[in-house]
């Protein structure tokens, strides 16, 4: 992966001017895509949060807790819910509960 980002020597982030031009309608290049592009997978995985569990509470109401798709989706919500918090221990991603 191509790093768009330096920390300078006071420990802050910056962007590499290459890769980011301020313009009319705030910044682009490829760091704002990417950044973009991050904060669609966060929303992407919250959303799908949220459809497994209504999924896995309908399998559960008709009593279909050992099924197949139920155990699916149980370790499809283990694995995004691990992909989240990585997001979030790393300072990428933080849970506004919306």
């Amino acid at each position: 992966m191509q790093r768009f980002t330096i920390q300078t020597p006071g420990g802050q982030a910056a962007v590499e001017t290459a890769f980011l031009q301020g313009g009319a309608a705030g910044y682009t290049g490829p760091a704002a895509q990417r950044l973009f592009a991050l904060e669609q997978l966060c929303e992407a995985l919250c959303a799908q949060q949220q459809d497994i569990a209504r999924q896995l509470d309908a399998l559960r109401g008709a009593g279909k807790k050992n099924s197949v798709k139920f155990k699916e989706l149980l370790g499809q919500k283990l694995a995004n819910a691990h992909t989240l918090t990585l997001l979030q221990v790393h300072g990428i991603w933080e849970d506004t509960g919306a």
